[in-house]
């Protein structure tokens, strides 16, 4: 979808687009649902062997793909009828996505926290190249400004976060109603 959706609008066919669009009403859902299913089953096979508390800190690395994402894409259905900015948050939802996908990518870290703050990083550093493109281009960098806010802080967030009494609560809970 974002590769077809750019070059709908720049051939002018605003109501196929649009009509795509509506597709992701159905597909953002079924990609929810798929990684909250991939979480029960991480918690699930984790259970016998790992204690409690590392297993339900685990849980946060999807967690701060999830939340960017569906954050990011709302944010972009709110602002569909502001072509820039629903853009933006479109492009930047995609971005949030990328931290998993680099993460998997064998870079040479044997050290996994690493890994994971250099996929955390790639993702940051994309929305700083595209915040100063629109910025240098006298465009509003707004979206793309609230966008590296919300990713950076659930990426920074990492090192801290999962064995916090604070997670470990939520994700409890989180737990408890997937299961």
């Amino acid at each position: 979808m974002l590769i077809v959706q750019p070059i709908l609008i720049y051939q002018k066919r605003i109501d196929l687009h649009r009509l795509v669009g509506k597709f992701s009403y159905i597909l953002v859902p079924i990609i929810v649902l798929s990684l909250l299913a991939v979480m029960k089953t991480q918690y699930l096979k984790n259970a016998p062997s790992m204690p409690e508390m590392p297993n339900v800190a685990s849980l946060y690395l999807p967690t701060s793909a999830l939340i960017p994402f569906v954050s990011l894409y709302v944010l972009a259905i709110v602002y569909k009828k502001q072509p820039a900015r629903h853009m933006r948050y479109m492009i930047a939802s995609a971005v949030a996505l990328l931290g998993p996908a680099v993460g998997r990518i064998n870079l040479g870290f044997t050290d996994f926290n690493t890994a994971v703050m250099v996929a955390f990083a790639f993702c940051d550093v994309l929305l700083v190249g595209l915040l100063l493109y629109e910025y240098t281009k006298g465009k509003n960098y707004y979206s793309y400004l609230v966008s590296l806010l919300i990713c950076c802080f659930f990426h920074y967030a990492f090192p801290w976060v999962p064995g916090s009494a604070l997670w470990q609560g939520f994700a409890k809970g989180v737990v408890a109603w997937l299961l």
